[in-house]
C-alpha cells in the first residue's frame, strides 16, 4: 500500500501555483514543479491525474473563497432591513463574481494561444493573489 509523505501536496500546490503564475497554464511545466518541490512527476500524477488536476487543485481554494464572498453578501443583503444597504451589498458581491466570470469567458472565446495566455494570467492573477 502506497503512503504519502506528509507536506507533498502542499508543496506541489505552492509549487504549481508559482509556476502557473509565471508560466501560464500552457507553458507550465511539471518537471519544473516537481523538481522544485523535491519528488518525481509521477507524484504529480498519482496526486492529481495530470496538469490538469493539479491546475484545479491551485484554483479551487481561491475560487471557493469567491464563492464564500459572494454568498455572504447575498446572506447579508437578505438579512439587511434597508432595502438601499440590501441592494448595495447584493451588487458588491455580484460585481466581484461576474467580474472573474467575464475574464474566463473572454479567455475561453479568444483564438489565439498568445491571447488565452495572456488572459489566463490574468485570471490566475486575479484568484491567486
Amino acid at each position: 500500500m502506497r503512503t504519502e509523505t506528509a507536506g507533498v501536496t502542499e508543496t506541489l500546490i505552492e509549487s504549481a501555483k508559482k509556476e502557473f503564475l509565471e508560466h501560464g497554464f500552457q507553458n507550465a511545466n511539471l518537471r519544473r514543479i516537481s523538481s522544485e518541490s523535491g519528488v518525481s512527476t509521477g507524484s504529480i500524477y498519482t496526486r492529481f491525474g495530470d496538469k490538469a488536476g493539479l491546475f484545479s487543485a491551485v484554483v479551487k481554494p481561491a475560487a471557493d473563497g469567491l464563492m464564500e464572498l459572494y454568498l455572504e453578501s447575498i446572506t447579508a443583503a437578505r438579512e439587511s432591513g434597508d432595502p438601499a444597504e440590501a441592494t448595495s451589498q447584493g451588487n458588491e458581491g455580484t460585481e466581484l463574481v461576474l467580474n472573474i466570470f467575464m475574464k474566463t469567458l473572454t479567455f475561453s472565446s479568444l483564438s489565439s494561444a498568445a491571447q488565452q495566455e495572456r488572459s489566463m494570467s490574468i485570471i490566475l492573477t486575479s484568484l491567486l493573489r
